[in-house]
Formats: structure tokens, C-alpha cells, sequence
């Protein structure tokens, strides 16, 4: 089973990069020169090995071409307890999480790991306003073999007639004309028209 096919997204992910206070950098040019500098020193950490503050971190390490050792936790928490006690270097943490230490000054908000400015941290610029070439988004999805996501589509089509809106909003010619045939073999002379 190599062919996969996405079946829902379930989530955008926006990331920012906060490093420890300590770190003599102030914002995200500065965090790129002093990382390429002293990357073989430098630890990132996450909230686990796979998890998105990993897969962040690895992309945004990937477009600056630096190899930093991971340091995978078992949580955000344990990671950000770390961070703040600068015993790792920075996380690429979920907006959610990231956002009370940068208030409160425990950790800096070096760049929002996004294309836009997020109106939770409006003072934090995007990596791209900081001079980064490209700045990807991770999604949450869910994928399933190509096999299942048949079937998956056949079931979803019986639930959306099931409960009477397998055609809505159809504007396509031939699939109102099967309706309408549909309509008149069963008899419904409301639907036939």
C-alpha cells in the first residue's frame, strides 16, 4: 500500500519560534546568523519525535540548511519547563502554548512560523518579514489508502442521501436530469419537476 490520499484536513498549525531568554539573539535574522554560527552546541526541543512542534522546527532547520540535535520531550510542557530553564536552545511551539511565556517576558517570540502575522502575537513578525524565503504551514490531516478512501466515499455518498441531500446544489445539467428520471420511476411528483 503506497497510494494514500488525503481524507479530511483536520487542522492548520501555526507555529512560532521562541528561543530562551538568554539566547544573544533578538529576532529572527539574528536567531538565523548566531544558529548557523553554533548549531553543532545548539539543541531544539518538542513536544515529541513526529509530533508538530518537531516537524516545524525540522522544516524551518531544513530551509536554513543548520543541523541541530533534537531533543524530543513527552508534551509541550516538559519542553517549554526546559526552555525556560535554558536548557535547550528553542522550540517551535503551537500558538497556543507559546503565547503566555512571550507575554510574561520567559521566553522571546523570534517569528511566527507562518505567511501572515497572527492577531494573537501581533508584534511577533513572520519569518518571511524577517528574510526568510519561504515559510510553510503544517496541516493536520487525516490520509487513508486509496482502496479505503473508495469505500469511504461510497459511505459518505449513502449518508448525504440518506439524508436527502446527495444532489444539493448540484448545478450540473445531467445530474438534475438523473434526479428528475429518479424522481418519476418512484413516483414523486414533488421531485420530478
Amino acid at each position: 500500500m503506497t497510494d494514500f490520499t488525503p481524507v479530511i484536513l483536520i487542522a492548520n498549525v501555526p507555529l512560532v519560534l521562541i528561543a530562551r531568554k538568554d539566547l544573544p539573539v533578538n529576532n529572527f535574522k539574528e536567531f538565523v546568523a548566531y544558529t548557523k554560527e553554533n548549531q553543532a552546541k545548539m539543541q531544539f526541543g518538542s513536544a515529541g519525535t513526529g509530533s508538530a512542534t518537531h516537524l516545524g522546527c525540522l522544516l524551518m532547520n531544513y530551509l536554513l540548511k543548520v543541523n541541530v540535535t533534537h531533543v524530543p520531550y513527552r508534551g509541550s510542557g516538559p519542553a517549554m519547563q526546559d526552555l525556560q530553564g535554558g536548557r535547550i536552545d528553542y522550540l517551535c511551539d503551537v500558538m497556543t502554548t507559546a503565547k503566555p511565556p512571550i507575554d510574561s517576558g520567559a521566553v522571546k517570540g523570534l517569528a511566527v512560523l507562518n505567511a501572515k502575522r497572527s492577531p494573537a502575537l501581533p508584534d511577533v513578525p513572520t519569518a518571511v518579514e524577517q528574510g526568510m524565503a519561504r515559510s510553510d504551514r503544517l496541516y493536520l490531516e487525516r490520509h487513508l489508502p486509496a482502496e479505503e478512501r473508495a469505500g469511504a466515499d461510497r459511505q459518505e455518498a449513502a449518508r448525504r442521501h440518506a439524508r436527502g441531500d446527495a444532489h444539493a446544489g448540484s448545478a450540473r445539467p445531467a445530474h438534475r436530469a438523473r434526479r428528475g428520471n429518479r424522481a418519476r420511476r418512484a413516483g414523486d411528483p414533488a421531485i420530478s419537476r
